[in-house]
């Protein structure tokens, strides 16, 4: 059982570490595009740092472990709310909230409204299924690229300040083009590293009851 959790260190250390290069590649992509970190943190961010659940949560529900599947992604929400709080104290002085740009309201709408219907659909038990999916599964999948198009128009409409941003000044010496094949390697070893974590895990949920 220790070289399982040595192996949960491993990967969870190099899902860190890769996480990390891999969120300066998006702002740096957020700059040199123009599209805003409203966006880029709503939708390209969140699609990369999700990695790790998107391949971790599909592995365990490949291997038949849907609490393990579900779990992870519900935990994963819980503790991302508490990283706001982590960020605010990592912020300094006055609250981190009142800074973001009135865009995020929408992201935060959004995701509440998801969070909701797959509660209710754990709830209520929906058995219609559609090309071997469940109804509920379509409904946020559509939900979350309307959802994500509805941020796009009006953070391109409004243009909001990126309060917490780095100057783009900073980010003069930076390939657009470099910087997404990083972001792509990134992306690729996060996912190879979450897929061992998620049988790593589900191992270890065997061996300790």
């Amino acid at each position: 059982m220790l070289n399982l959790w040595l192996l949960f260190l491993i990967c969870a250390l190099i899902i860190i570490f890769t996480g990390t290069k891999l969120t300066r590649c998006g702002d740096i992509i957020a700059e040199k595009t123009g599209l805003g970190r409203v966006w880029i943190g709503a939708a390209l961010m969140p699609l990369a740092t999700s990695l790790p659940e998107i391949t971790s949560s599909s592995g365990a529900a490949w291997i038949n472990a849907p609490d393990l599947a579900i779990g992870n992604v519900f935990g994963s929400i819980m503790f991302n709310l508490t990283i706001i709080a982590i960020a605010d104290f990592a912020h300094g002085p006055g609250p981190l909230l009142i800074e973001v740009s009135a865009g995020q309201i929408l992201t935060a709408i959004l995701g509440i409204f998801l969070c909701a219907i797959a509660a209710l659909s754990m709830l209520l038990k929906p058995s219609f299924l559609l090309v071997g999916v469940g109804i509920d599964s379509l409904i946020l999948i559509i939900l979350y690229f309307l959802g994500i198009v509805v941020i796009f128009k009006y953070s391109k409409k409004t243009k909001p300040d990126d309060v917490l941003g780095v100057p783009e000044k900073n980010y003069t010496a930076y390939s657009l083009p470099l910087t997404n094949i990083k972001f792509l390697i990134a992306a690729i070893i996060i996912i190879f590293t979450a897929m061992k974590l998620a049988q790593v895990s589900n191992s270890l949920a065997d061996l300790t009851g």
